[in-house]
């Protein structure tokens, strides 16, 4: 799969808001992971769309990609101006049925961490109480 292209067209299905603005960073022509389109699809639309429920109480959501490169692998960045993730539940946050939300079933951070394994990935985040979070997820290169 080209992240780029992936990334872009994801872009693009959130852009139509109005009260969203998504920037889109590339720094690598052509980010190539070996992985499944689909469930890669499905991580970043995922992580998308936490990042917009991080900032429900805003009047205008902002959410920052960022694809960068090193020498062995890919990384994508998700940042969000949320509230941050609170310190207490930030050990269980890619636990199965772990969720801070009222509605939904706490799989959804579970099956992004799934995803990014089953490709070779990592994923990880960082958080600042009122500042945001970003979260990181990075695939090895292919060869």
């Amino acid at each position: 799969i080209v992240l780029n292209q992936l990334l872009t067209q994801l872009m693009h299905m959130y852009e139509v808001s109005e009260t969203l603005t998504i920037k889109l960073n590339l720094t690598v022509n052509e980010a190539i992971v070996l992985a499944d389109a689909t469930q890669i699809n499905r991580l970043f639309t995922n992580l998308i769309k936490n990042a917009l429920e991080a900032q429900d109480a805003a009047e205008h959501a902002f959410i920052n990609i960022t694809l960068t490169a090193n020498d062995q692998q890919y990384v994508v960045a998700i940042a969000d101006k949320g509230a941050g993730i609170p310190a207490e539940v930030q050990a269980s946050i890619f636990s199965p049925n772990f969720t801070t939300k009222t509605s939904g079933t706490g799989l959804g951070l579970a099956i992004c961490k799934g995803i990014v394994e089953r490709a070779n990935g990592n994923i990880w985040f960082t958080t600042a109480a009122g500042q945001g979070t970003t979260f990181y997820v990075s695939f090895p290169k292919s060869v």
